[in-house]
């Protein structure tokens, strides 16, 4: 009797420093290496310093687009809605990413954002982030919103009175990355909701409330196997 062989899909893997093992920490497959065992797997994690979803917008448009992928798998966002020192912002990662911000939003609606103030301090200075709740809405996530095959892992809650292995507290305001989260699972038709994740279960599956662990990976491996599995029936 004769079987053949399962067709390995063709992914594209694009992340931000959570799609990868941090230092000294690869001791286990993270969750891209994972399914590169399984499948046809092009990976482009932290390509930026920044890596955000702009960026991502900007290569795919540029470079990727049209290419055959079967599936489209995306972890960014938390570099784009984290509260931020605003003169870092403002003067550093806006004009290196200019290119990039200017692919989704009107310069002038960036600059407006990024001067307006959060109302909280962090280490001597106010805090900003990279768009509004608004300009997400209206820009980006409708361009998401076209890439049939996307599959788009959210962020998790923010642990309030943990910082785990990082070396300095947050931003107090860092719950306002949730508020973002929400918003992109409402609207996108895959996603992998880590918001279900409770206080606990944050400081077992991630490192630091940002990163996933060995078993915060493993959880997101099994969920896009539960996508992909899903959609190829």
């Amino acid at each position: 009797m004769y079987f053949s062989k399962k067709k390995k899909s063709n992914i594209l893997f694009y992340a931000d420093s959570r799609g990868e093992n941090l230092p000294k920490k690869d001791y286990y497959k993270h969750y891209g290496d994972k399914l590169s065992r399984k499948h046809n797997v092009t990976s482009i994690v932290t390509p930026h310093k920044w890596t955000t979803t702009m960026d991502f917008l900007y290569t795919y448009d540029k470079e990727l687009k049209g290419k055959a992928y079967d599936y489209i798998i995306l972890h960014t966002g938390i570099v784009d809605y984290s509260p931020r020192q605003q003169k870092i912002l403002v003067d550093t990662i806006y004009p290196s990413k200019k290119k990039a911000f200017e692919h989704i939003f009107p310069r002038k609606e960036i600059l407006k954002h990024i001067h307006k103030q959060m109302g909280t301090r962090y280490e001597n200075d106010h805090t900003s982030n990279m768009y509004s709740k608004e300009m997400a809405t209206h820009y980006l996530i409708p361009k998401l919103s076209k890439i049939k095959n996307l599959i788009w892992i959210s962020s998790n809650r923010i642990h309030p009175y943990w910082r785990g292995n990082y070396w300095k507290d947050r931003p107090s305001n860092m719950y306002i990355t949730e508020e973002y989260s929400t918003i992109f699972i409402s609207q996108l038709r895959n996603t992998i909701n880590l918001l279900k994740w409770h206080e606990e279960q944050v400081k077992k599956y991630t490192y630091d409330n940002i990163h996933p662990n060995m078993r915060g990976s493993n959880y997101i491996y099994n969920e896009i196997q539960k996508i992909l599995n899903d959609t190829t029936k």
